[in-house]
């Protein structure tokens, strides 16, 4: 059983609270005996009238009393222990009100009990020599008169005091544990040497240390609550606390409204800090190289889509090199035109440059004779090899004695072999390429196609 009990210097306060309690809770008025007025709130303005005689500032004494949690007692129960503790407190016959509150989500039952202090007979108030250590005195004897659990008359915490009813008042507007709060001062208190450190671990806290107008020290908790330094939390007198703090001088703390201003700004500033939006590098990396590599990837596909039939290039190509053919060397044009097999796949001779350009744009690759795969030392050495190679082919065609067609006919009556140019499509593309290399208009072209063969490669 818990008992806590305080002195009042407004009875009409005090009457209201009784009958109607809390948010959340239902309020039951049991007793009102002693007082001349039947009305709760007019009974207590009366004793303030007796009160005025006495010079009494405080001529109400309140006790709340409560069970512990899942334990419950009868009102027979109720108004025995109301008997006990003004027995115990002397204020026996003296004028009272009961009110029991009910938790309306838990059931859960406690009494207030009211007396008057000021004796009508003597005019004089009645006192209350030690009531705390009273109040856990006949607590202890309840719990064993009713056979309840029994409550240690020490606190578990390292804070031997409660907090006042100031402070659970605030912490209830604010929306926060009185005791979580000063249990974090406590520990702040105890972790510093100095107080520079205490300041410190106030901030790690989001608190802020303060000087007070009426105490020296004084802390502003994160909602902006006040806790004022104290033996209630610290337990330590005010001269160890200040000897502690003396490194910081009084004079340099903010007061309590700068520490709230400063609070609500740093508050707002991690606020703008969640709500901003991450960078993430990686990620952004991630997202450029994917969207290259997409965007690639759409080209190719419309550059397909716009790429005519390989079938019908490949036609075209096997026509223009037949024609070719057919103006350098007159009636042969016909007999390489029924050639079975137009382009071969012959292992011995070089492929003419001009012909391998027509093949790749057919089927959509130009580096068709170099590698497929491999590192871009493999692809760049691998054109080179063309490049040296195609020059070379150009110089034997300028060594060679520049003839009209009628003459270079004649002598290619006795270098060509027929039967070999319509079997080994390579021997007739290597006859090809001399044919085409033996006008100047044909080997500046030729040139330009090799320019644009290296400019294609470095593009890729």
């Amino acid at each position: 059983m818990i008992s806590k009990g305080t002195t009042h210097d407004n009875g009409g306060r005090l009457a209201r609270y009784l009958v109607t309690g809390k948010d959340g809770e239902r309020c039951e008025l049991f007793d009102l005996r002693g007082f001349a007025a039947p009305d709760i709130v007019d009974a207590f303005r009366s004793v303030h009238v007796i009160a005025e005689a006495t010079h009494c500032q405080q001529p109400f004494f309140h006790v709340q009393v409560r069970c512990p949690k899942g334990e419950a007692l009868t009102s027979e129960q109720w108004d025995y222990t109301a008997n006990r503790i003004e027995r115990m407190l002397g204020l026996k016959d003296q004028p009272r009100a009961i009110a029991f509150h009910v938790e309306e989500k838990t059931g859960e039952r406690h009494m207030h009990v009211a007396w008057s202090r000021i004796d009508e007979e003597t005019l004089t108030a009645k006192k209350l020599p030690f009531w705390k250590e009273r109040l856990k005195k006949v607590s202890r004897e309840l719990e064993l008169h009713f056979g309840l659990t029994l409550v240690p008359n020490e606190r578990d915490s390292s804070i031997k005091y409660a907090p006042t009813r100031a402070e659970e008042e605030q912490a209830r507007r604010l929306g926060l544990d009185v005791h979580q709060i000063r249990q974090t001062i406590r520990d702040c208190f105890e972790r510093a040497d100095c107080g520079r450190s205490f300041e410190a671990a106030l901030a790690e806290e989001k608190m802020v240390l303060a000087r007070g107008e009426r105490r020296d020290f004084v802390v502003i908790d994160q909602a902006g609550g006040l806790h004022a330094l104290g033996k209630r939390i610290l337990d330590v007198s005010a001269a160890e606390a200040r000897a502690r703090l003396a490194d910081i001088p009084r004079e340099q703390l903010p007061t309590v409204e700068e520490a709230r201003d400063l609070l609500r700004e740093q508050t707002a500033e991690r606020q703008r800090e969640e709500t901003a939006p991450h960078w993430d590098r990686h990620r952004h990396e991630i997202a450029w190289q994917k969207a290259v590599v997409d965007g690639a990837i759409q080209k190719e596909a419309s550059q397909e889509a716009h790429q005519p039939d390989r079938s019908e290039r490949r036609a075209e190509v096997d026509r223009e090199t037949a024609q070719a053919f057919g103006e350098a060397h007159g009636g042969r044009q016909e007999e390489a035109a029924r050639s079975s097999d137009p382009i071969g796949t012959g292992p011995d001779v070089v492929e003419d440059e001009k012909v391998r350009r027509k093949r790749a744009s057919v089927i959509g690759d130009r580096w068709i004779a170099g590698p497929q795969t491999g590192h871009m030392v493999e692809h760049h050495d691998w054109a080179m090899e063309q490049v040296k190679a195609a020059e070379e082919r150009r110089e034997e065609a300028r060594s060679a004695p520049s003839s009209t067609p009628e003459k270079y006919g004649a002598k290619e009556e006795q270098d060509i072999d027929l039967a070999r140019f319509r079997s080994d499509p390579d021997y007739r593309r290597s006859v090809e390429a001399r044919v085409a290399a033996s006008t100047d208009q044909e080997r500046q072209r030729l040139r330009e196609e090799d320019r644009g063969v290296t400019r294609d490669f470095g593009q890729r």
